[in-house]
């Protein structure tokens, strides 16, 4: 890795701009590593600041992954938009698993990302939810007659189903290690597989009958 010289940005642009490229690197990292093993020196270095000055654009580590969640899911929306136009567990565990990115942050979005949050900036984040997935709740309301809250909690069984499947087909290494026995290959588990067999479990009870 080489290092950048650091330069403190100036102008807006240029603090635009460098909240980008931390964000661009994290989310690099991330593609790779657990949550655990994105460090902040990693990043500051390939964006060419110093740790501490990283501390200038996010207070701490888990609002960087946080602001990756929020952008993930503003993708996420118009994907489900057009799942839910013919609804189907294939297509909306397809979906879900060909954002993995998003699928990893949720499985850690409670427990770790949600919590360095003040009341303030949770407010801010659950109503940029809402507001995100406004369209989808416009769209299934005029299918199936669902409220707000119906879509919203319809959302939440959903992302319930990735932090359990993610969380259990994404062991730690030793554990990894461990399920090569074959007497424990009934605990191998698949996210995609795992995930659409979830769904298919759950939607039949939260989707209404077209």
């Amino acid at each position: 890795m080489v290092m950048r010289p650091y330069r403190r940005a100036r102008r807006q642009e240029e603090k635009t701009d460098r909240v980008e490229a931390i964000l661009a690197s994290a989310k690099g990292l991330l593609a790779n590593n657990t949550l655990d093993e994105c460090n902040l020196s990693t990043i500051a270095g390939e964006v060419g600041i110093t740790k501490a000055a990283l501390y200038r654009y996010f207070r701490v580590k888990e609002l960087i992954f946080l602001e990756i969640y929020r952008r993930e899911l503003a993708i996420l929306s118009p994907s489900l938009q057009q799942v839910f136009l013919a609804p189907s567990v294939e297509k909306l565990a397809a979906a879900l698993v060909a954002q993995p990115l998003f699928c990893k942050l949720t499985a850690v979005l409670a427990d770790v990302l949600e919590k360095p949050l003040t009341e303030e900036e949770a407010i801010a984040f659950k109503t940029y939810i809402l507001q995100v997935f406004e369209p989808l709740g416009i769209q299934l309301n005029q299918q199936f007659g669902m409220s707000l809250d119906q879509v919203i909690n319809l959302l939440l069984h959903i992302f319930a189903a990735i932090v359990g499947c993610w969380k259990l087909s994404h062991p730690s290494a030793m554990m990894t290690l461990a399920l090569q026995n074959e007497v424990l290959a009934p605990f191998r588990a698949d996210f995609h597989q795992y995930l659409q067999q979830h769904l298919t479990m759950l939607l039949g009870q939260i989707i209404p009958a077209s």
